[in-house]
């Protein structure tokens, strides 16, 4: 029987025939050159008449070696002609996509190209990049997802905690959020429990207590919408210096009633020195001994003197006359009233009988402010207290 020239399509021979003539085992040889060449050609660029030592076949063509690379998405297999498909052959082959800087690793699915993955190196750092390519806006979305396992001693495998980075809102933006996870132990072993998430806004949302083991600094001012501090127990602001801590207020007992009031420290400045500006806004110590307090008098401590000035102005003079009987005595004030005088009034200094009467007093005329006139209509001598205000 004749056999027919090779075509390198027969390869599934399991041994040559062993009927035919030995003459035709050049046929066989034919078959294997053939399949070769075939299979170079697919695999690699077009082989040479002799195949380099360390060039084995030349090199592979794109994708033939299961990976692509380049822009435009591949759809058939390395022969240019059979199309990718869900199959064991085609499942599984890479596709290092250079639209993106740095390109973008991606893996076929059977029925699509699937992101897994992307890194840059560069000499100074190492980025690792985790792409979401679904095209959507809503609240937790674009997400992609870090989940860290483990293996409990009696070999079963759980989820220990997870880090999540998606779309902050609905918008059509570019506002992301950080949320953490942990497995509270509660649960199944694939049950995660939210405990940390971070906003666009900047805003740390925490499910559980805080507990800061050291100093919490901030550029601005916090906001705090609750929060308990131990009972009997100081709340405390860091000291100007930065070296220490302040005891600012805490909750006490009143043993009076025996009811919770609030109590600040010993010697505590509550306020600055400025005035207050509201009537809910708390003065100082200082601030109110130099504007309603004694120190804000004049003389501030009194010894005797015959003027007191208080701190709206209002002055008082006093002192002691003694009037002959049926006599007019002129006693004039150590200083003037710088305006006007309002008042004056007489007390007997024994006060017996009529003590206060017959006696009277007027500012003089024409010297209203620095002199007034006791008169005594009795017919004894009188010691008149007297006191007089102006301002």
């Amino acid at each position: 029987m004749a056999q027919e020239a090779g075509d390198g399509l027969s390869l599934n021979e399991d041994r040559p025939d062993i009927d035919q003539p030995h003459g035709y085992d050049y046929r066989e040889l034919q078959h294997i050159k053939k399949g070769m060449r075939i299979r170079l050609e697919k695999e690699h660029n077009a082989a040479a008449a002799t195949l380099a030592t360390n060039s084995a076949g030349g090199e592979h063509l794109n994708g033939s070696a299961v990976a692509y690379e380049g822009s435009s998405e591949p759809s058939k297999r390395p022969d240019t002609s059979t199309d990718l498909a869900d199959n064991a052959y085609d499942r599984g082959r890479l596709w290092l996509d250079d639209n993106y800087d740095p390109p973008v690793l991606k893996r076929w699915d059977g029925s699509a190209w699937e992101v897994i993955g992307r890194m840059l190196v560069d000499d100074e750092s190492l980025v690792v990049y985790l792409s979401n390519e679904k095209q959507e806006n809503i609240d937790g979305g674009r997400e992609t997802k870090l989940i860290f396992k483990g293996v409990k001693a009696d070999g079963t495998a759980h989820e220990l905690a997870m880090i999540q980075v998606s779309h902050d809102g609905t918008g059509d933006d570019y506002k992301g959020d950080i949320i953490l996870y942990a497995n509270d132990g509660d649960d199944a072993a694939g049950s995660l429990t939210e405990v940390l998430r971070i906003d666009s806004a900047k805003l740390a949302t925490f499910a559980g207590a805080i507990t800061a083991t050291g100093v919490i600094t901030n550029s601005e001012i916090p906001v705090f919408t609750k929060g308990v501090v131990a009972n009997d127990t100081y709340l405390q602001g860091r000291n100007s210096a930065d070296d220490g801590n302040v005891d600012m207020i805490k909750i006490g007992r009143n043993e009076a009633d025996d009811t919770d009031v609030v109590q600040v420290p010993d010697k505590a400045r509550t306020a600055s020195n400025a005035a207050p500006t509201e009537d809910t806004q708390i003065a100082n110590k200082k601030y109110v001994d130099d504007n309603v307090g004694a120190k804000n008098y004049t003389p501030n401590s009194y010894a005797g003197e015959e003027s007191v000035t208080f701190p709206n102005g209002l002055i008082m003079k006093q002192g002691t006359e003694t009037v002959a009987a049926y006599a007019v005595d002129d006693v004039t004030y150590a200083s003037a009233f710088p305006n006007a005088v309002v008042s004056i009034q007489l007390t007997d200094k024994y006060q017996a009988g009529d003590y206060n009467e017959g006696i009277s007093a007027v500012p003089k005329a024409g010297s209203v402010k620095s002199i007034f006139q006791i008169k005594n209509w009795t017919s004894r001598e009188r010691i008149i207290y007297w006191q007089v205000w102006g301002y």
